[in-house]
């Protein structure tokens, strides 16, 4: 996990034009990554669809399913 938290600083660092920017965006990032850590914290869930983990990721930036993005295809599983 920390490994991933390091990358995630490193992309966001080379991204950011100012400190501020830098903390914003890694603020976001790491909430969002506390999101999906959440969904598979949940007393005895082991996985997660594609579709849950977008929809973690995104509603909190406003977006809703069927307004404003949508989501097709088969259902895919990923497991922690």
């Amino acid at each position: 996990m920390l490994m991933t938290i390091r990358a995630v600083a490193k992309l966001t660092r080379a991204k950011s034009a100012s400190l501020d920017e830098f903390v914003k965006s890694l603020d976001d990032r790491l909430t969002a990554l506390a999101r999906n850590h959440d969904l598979f914290s949940q007393a005895g869930r082991i996985d997660a669809t594609i579709s849950e983990l977008l929809v973690q990721q995104l509603s909190p930036q406003g977006a809703v399913e069927g307004e404003n993005f949508s989501q097709a295809g088969p259902e895919i599983i990923h497991s922690e």
